[in-house]
């Protein structure tokens, strides 16, 4: 039987404590050093050095005495040595073993006649008429004296910080024989930011973490956070559980980014519970935290080292227990922390009854339980039902038992499922039916939600709250106090982690878990279908915690084909908040089962078009514009016509007919829009129409028609910002505010209002601050004002708005991620970096798509612009065709040789008419000057003037945009008298 911690019993009279556990690297500490000594300073000679004087509120201590406003507080003088050693030390905490030893020097005396002495103290500072209180009682530690002023030339010492926001659940039951642990361990939260508790299952980890988070959590501005990783499966999980904790509203598929931004300027304690289950993603999590977060220090518990940068370890041992408990005194057996706990949590039971003479077997069962808290608790919760003596014995049969079952079983695992065993058979059978049916519920749950699933899955004798008190009194099942997304604070219910797989492996061996996790699955359905039915965003976002409960049923039902079409219609009625929380792509791979079954296409038509839809759209935000990606949505769409369900077949011809768009299917895209406007009722909600003049605008722009895609555009803006809602879905939908308003500023450049065009740019940017939805940033800025920017000539601005689309869409939508990498590129380019590479690396596989090639080849024309719009016809009046051509003359001018200069003037000529036939001014600008710098080359200073100052009088001569600046430079030297052509630049051509 192992005896960990014996060693460190002591009698109970003995002051010194049992030693805590190690600490890896900190053996050196001295344990024994006084007050004094521990802080560098020589201990004082006596309790009554003389003192300056000191002042704190209305008081002053000074010469031995204490004063009120100059007048004299009666106080004792024990009491007035007390208080002067708290004073000498204010701010900082002074043991009680200090505090007697300079009180009462070269003298034995017990704790109480401290307490007597500082009872005096207090009453004699409770005259503050503000009702200060100086003295802090630190529990298990001592007395912190807290607000001093002057005195012995020291700077005031301010009181503690207290917690701003964040706070720890309250303690419900008092911590038993770990109080030299926890001041150990929130003494190291002082100068060691990555601390890990390390022990095995069930030794109080947990309980000891927040006991010294709760300590340490007033030298942190902002507090301490609990954050629980018992559902967490992967690096995902662990930001999103961390997110969920500190109360951070991000909308991201990736949550680390937003994570990290929320902790950077705290000044944080993090407790991170149970990494065991995903220690390699922990580990490289708070390292990322330590690096990111200067203030943030971490506690965090797990069975094993995180064996992360910096990280120091705490090694819990077993609480102590008598070695031999037989012919031990009672005292001696009462002072081991492991009877302690065992008879404090037995006296909570009302028919445990423990006689001293019961100490020795109590003893005895507490080595049987090696120390280990919780089976101790466990134990105890059965003592009032089960003879001591029997409790002894079995639990010890019980044990050779286990130890004859799986070899590799840590041995602290056999006697805690021993022990969850024992305490098992104690219930009644409808409590073990009823601890059974628990085990389902993954994370937190309501006593409704218990209630709920105890009768659908059986008949219990008697109501479930009076079976869940019971589980709470026999330590099975956990309760606190929660707020959830909503505000609403709640009283929830949980299993600890063993004990829940413990009611799994006796749920699956009563052939109950089929049942049970239908039932549970039908429960979650109806209450996601009527949340999601509802539409209330703090209902929905507080449904988060049932996600992991959604998770696990789905793994239930799709293991089995017989249970397909259950399992899609639970996937359907998640679909929403999977939308709403950008939890997509955690949960893809429930989508492509549901596909991949057999009995999929027997399912109902809404759920197939929800499943379609939701694929599509987690296939397009990771892997761009794929053939899988548009097949979702096509045949989304189709089911949705043919279940005559407007709304959403509405969303799916816009999401096609953007995806049209960015294939370079003009055509397609112009047609996708007309479906749009003729698919709509009779009487559409603003919303709507707004959409499809916006979407007409698109695909006119699209196809150079810019001047029927401004009116469109004109038109969707001439409704108020508020017949656009803004936005709540997170992660997959675009502000059509935004959007229209960023087209437009496109539509505006390319129509030569250069200065009107940033203009706009601004005020949307403005917008998408305000509107803080990565998405729709993402779209907004990669589709059109980045390049409204560079094509400017504002190199500056671009920059800004390029890192605010790449932080939008780092980690998280990996198709405008590669578009802010591709622009940067260009404006490394642009702006001579000699680090930027030549060209432009093509485009990823799983990010390509023909609209990108085509809008960067406007940006930085490529040696071969052919390459770039071989899709192209020299009839094809598209968008960019007038910058095509323009871009195709320069390289032919550049290349050189017979034929370069006539092939390059009809280059230049044809992009003008182009231009002027679209009314696209932007790029006729650049199309003229590059033509009249031709010209005046050749000799021909009056055409090249004539034809430039023709198109220059159709735009704001007055703009500072870089082609109007070169194009006025360039008319006045074609002015100039006696110019000569040859002095123009010839590598003007391929100017912007």
């Amino acid at each position: 039987m192992l005896a960990a911690g014996a060693q460190h019993a002591q009698p109970i009279s003995n002051p010194e404590p049992p030693a805590p556990g190690g600490v890896r690297s900190s053996s050196e500490r001295s344990r024994g050093a006084g007050f004094g000594q521990a802080r560098g300073r020589p201990a004082r000679s006596g309790a009554m050095a003389e003192l300056s004087g000191y002042r704190f509120g209305p008081f002053e201590l000074r010469q031995g005495r204490l004063l009120a406003d100059g007048e004299a507080v009666p106080l004792g003088s024990r009491a007035l040595a007390v208080l002067e050693v708290l004073v000498e030390h204010a701010g900082e905490i002074v043991s009680h073993r200090e505090l007697m030893a300079r009180v009462w020097p070269n003298t034995t005396v017990e704790e109480a006649n401290l307490r007597v002495h500082m009872t005096a103290v207090r009453r004699a500072l409770s005259q503050d008429p503000k009702g200060e209180a100086f003295v802090e009682n630190i529990p298990g530690r001592g007395y912190r004296f807290s607000s001093v002023e002057g005195g012995r030339g020291e700077p005031p010492t301010p009181r503690a910080a207290t917690p701003e926001v964040l706070r720890l659940p309250a303690a419900l039951t008092p911590m038993i024989g770990r109080e030299a642990n926890v001041a150990d361990v929130a003494e190291q939260l002082q100068h060691r930011r990555l601390l890990v508790i390390v022990g095995a299952g069930g030794m109080g980890k947990t309980t000891l973490a927040l006991g010294a988070a709760r300590l340490a959590a007033a030298g942190f501005r902002h507090g301490a956070c609990l954050v629980e990783l018992a559902a967490a499966t992967d690096a995902g999980s662990v930001a999103t559980a961390v997110a969920a904790g500190l109360g951070l509203g991000i909308t991201s598929d990736d949550m680390l980014p937003g994570v990290l931004a929320g902790l950077e300027s705290k000044h944080l304690l993090l407790v991170l519970d149970n990494c065991e289950r995903v220690v390699d993603a922990a580990a490289v999590f708070v390292e990322t935290v330590l690096r990111t977060a200067p203030g943030v220090t971490i506690l965090a518990t797990s069975r094993e080292a995180l064996r992360a940068e910096g990280e120091w370890t705490y090694r819990l041992p077993p609480l102590a227990f008598p070695e031999q408990a037989e012919g031990e005194p009672g005292d001696r057996l009462r002072s081991y922390p492991a009877v302690q706990l065992f008879l404090e949590r037995a006296s909570a039971q009302a028919a445990a009854d423990v006689q001293d003479p019961d100490l020795p077997v109590i003893g005895s069962l507490c080595r049987r339980l090696d120390g280990i808290p919780l089976a101790i608790e466990f134990a105890a919760a059965t003592c009032g039902v089960v003879e001591l003596e029997v409790l002894e014995r079995e639990i010890g049969q019980r044990l050779d038992l286990l130890a004859q079952g799986r070899r590799t079983a840590l041995p602290r695992h056999q006697t805690l499922r021993a022990t969850l065993d024992w305490s098992y058979e104690t219930l009644a059978e409808d409590e073990r039916e009823v601890l059974q049916t628990l085990g389902v519920f993954c994370t937190r749950f309501t006593l409704e939600e218990a209630e709920a699933l105890v009768a659908a899955t059986g008949s219990p004798s008697r109501p479930t709250r009076d079976t869940l008190r019971r589980l709470i009194d026999t330590s099975l099942l956990a309760t606190d106090t929660a707020e959830p997304a909503d505000g609403q604070p709640r009283r929830f219910h949980r299993l600890l982690d063993t004990t829940r797989t413990y009611a799994l492996d006796k749920l699956r061996a009563s052939g109950r878990s089929d049942g049970v996790l239908a039932e549970r699955g039908r429960l979650l359905c109806l209450r996601l279908r009527e949340v999601a039915a509802a539409g209330d965003h703090a209902a929905m976002m507080a449904c988060s915690r049932l996600m992991d409960d959604v998770r696990f049923v789905l793994d239930w039902a799709f293991a089995d084909p017989q249970r397909a079409v259950f399992a899609v219609e639970l996937t359907a009625a998640a679909i929403p908040f999977w939308l709403r929380l950008s939890l997509l792509t955690d949960n893809q791979r429930f989508l492509d089962l549901a596909l991949a079954s057999v009995d999929f296409p027997s399912c109902e038509p809404r759920q197939r078009c929800a499943v379609h839809m939701v694929s599509g759209m987690a296939d397009y935000v990771s892997n761009g514009l794929t053939r899988a990606a548009v097949g979702h949505f096509v045949q989304a769409r189709e089911l949705a016509c043919g279940m005559g369900d407007k709304a959403t077949e509405l969303l799916l011809t816009w999401v096609l007919q953007g995806l049209s768009g960015n294939a370079g299917d003009y055509t397609a895209a112009m047609q996708y829009a007309r479906e749009y406007g003729e698919r709509l009722p009779p009487r559409p909600e603003p919303l709507y129409v707004a959409r499809r003049h916006r979407l007409l605008g698109r695909a006119l722009h699209d196809l150079g028609r810019h001047g029927e895609a401004q009116a469109h555009l004109l038109e969707a803006l001439s409704r108020p910002r508020e017949a656009f809602p803004k936005i709540i879905i997170t992660g997959y939908d675009v502000d059509q505010w935004c959007a229209a308003r960023a087209t437009y500023a496109r539509v505006l450049w390319v129509t030569g209002r250069p200065d009107e065009a940033i203009d706009t740019a601004e005020s949307c940017l403005d917008e998408l601050l305000w509107l803080n939805h990565p998405y729709t940033s993402s779209w907004t800025l990669a589709i059109n004002l980045c390049p409204v920017m560079i094509w400017s000539g504002q190199l500056d601005a671009a920059r800004r708005y390029v890192e605010i689309l790449t932080a939008s869409s780092k980690q998280t939508f990996a198709l405008w991620h590669h578009w802010g990498l591709r622009y940067r590129a260009v404006l490394d380019r642009l702006e001579g970096n000699p680090a930027a590479p030549a060209e432009l690396r093509p485009a990823p596989r799983s990010v390509r798509m023909p609209a990108l090639d085509e809008l960067f080849a406007t940006l930085l024309p490529p040696e071969d612009p052919s390459a770039a719009f071989q899709r192209f016809s020299d009839n094809d009046e598209v968008w960019f065709a007038p910058e095509m051509h323009r871009s195709r003359g320069a390289a032919r001018l550049r290349g050189g040789g017979p034929g370069a200069v006539a092939e390059a003037e009809q280059a230049f000529r044809h992009a003008l008419a182009l231009s002027e036939r679209q009314g696209a001014l932007g790029w006729g600008l650049r199309a003229a000057a590059s033509l009249a710098e031709l010209l005046a080359a050749s000799d021909r200073r009056t055409e090249a003037h004539a034809s430039l100052h023709r198109l220059l009088e159709r735009v704001d001569a007055t703009s500072l945009t870089n082609d109007v600046v070169h194009a006025r430079a360039l008319l006045e030297q074609l002015r100039a008298s006696g110019t000569d052509g040859s002095r123009l630049r010839s590598d003007a051509c391929d100017h912007g």
